[in-house]
């Protein structure tokens, strides 16, 4: 995708989910929209992983985490590895 086909596609993606859903019942539709429209990644089920648990203080749960080898592939560019 173009930088200005991003753009385009992150104003869309931010309209259609301005206001919608709560958290828990719709963060695994949001970020594998946000990986497949915004950011051109083809199948990204099958390298993110959803609510991995973390100790903190207490326990917590990440919405979404892709492991390092495989933030960059040929058919996307993803930033670097991070939590999201």
């Amino acid at each position: 995708m173009t930088d200005a086909e991003k753009r385009s596609a992150a104003k869309e993606f931010a309209a259609y989910w301005k206001g919608k859903g709560y958290e828990k019942g719709e963060s695994q539709k949001y970020w594998l929209s946000l990986l497949s429209k915004v950011y051109g990644i083809k199948d990204p089920e099958q390298f993110i992983f959803f609510e991995d648990q973390v100790m903190l203080d207490h326990t917590s749960f990440i919405d979404g985490s892709i492991p390092p080898r495989m933030s960059k592939r040929d058919n996307g560019d993803l930033p670097a590895h991070r939590s999201l």
